[in-house]
C-alpha cells in the first residue's frame, strides 16, 4: 500500500467509495427521519440531542475513512473487502437509529460504529506494514496503534518522558 504524494493531481471517486458515501447517506437520512418524528412528537430536546449523537458517529466514521482513501490510493481486493465491511457496519448503524430515538438504547449504534473503526483500523495498521520505515520517522502506523489505546482510556500520552513507546505526545515531557 503506497500512499499518495502531496503534488499528485485529484483523483476522482471508485464507484465502490460513491456506494459508501450513499450508505452514509442513508444513515444520516435515518436519523434525518427519526429528528422529524421527534419534533412532531414534541421531544425537541431529545431529538435534537439524539440527532447529534447519532451524526456525529455517522460524520466521523465517514470522514476518517475519506482521509484514509485520500491519502492511500489502493484498489486491491483486501481493500475493497474491508470497505464492504465499513459499508455494512454503517448499515448496521442505520439499523439502530430509530432504537436510539425511542428508547434511547444505542446498542446497535454503538456496534455498527465499532465495525467501521475496527475494519478503517486494520486498514491503517495495513498501510503502516507496508510504509514501515519510508519516511525515516515513525511508521503511519503510530496512529492506528494508539488509536485503540486512546479510545480505552488514553494510556497512549503517559506522564513519562517521550511518551508510550511508538506514540507521541502533544504535551511537552514531565521532569
Amino acid at each position: 500500500m503506497v500512499a499518495r504524494r502531496r503534488d499528485e493531481e485529484h483523483r476522482v471517486a471508485t464507484p465502490l467509495e460513491l456506494l459508501f458515501d450513499l450508505c452514509f447517506v442513508v444513515a444520516v437520512g435515518q436519523a434525518g427521519v427519526e429528528l422529524v418524528s421527534a419534533f412532531a412528537d414534541e421531544r425537541i430536546g431529545a431529538g435534537l440531542l439524539n440527532y447529534a449523537m447519532v451524526f456525529f458517529a455517522v460524520w466521523w466514521a465517514w470522514m476518517n475513512f475519506t482521509w484514509f482513501a485520500s491519502a492511500y490510493d489502493n484498489d486491491d481486493v483486501l481493500y475493497r473487502v474491508t470497505t464492504l465491511v465499513q459499508i455494512a457496519g454503517v448499515l448496521v448503524l442505520a439499523a439502530g437509529v430509530r432504537r436510539a430515538f425511542e428508547e434511547e438504547d444505542y446498542l446497535v449504534v454503538w456496534v455498527g460504529y465499532v465495525i467501521m473503526r475496527v475494519a478503517l483500523s486494520s486498514q491503517w495498521f495495513r498501510a503502516a506494514r507496508s510504509s514501515r520505515g519510508r519516511h525515516g520517522g515513525p511508521p503511519c502506523g503510530t496512529d492506528a496503534g494508539c488509536w485503540p489505546v486512546r479510545r480505552a482510556g488514553r494510556r497512549c500520552w503517559s506522564r513519562r518522558p517521550g511518551g508510550a513507546p511508538g506514540c507521541s505526545s502533544p504535551w511537552p515531557p514531565a521532569s
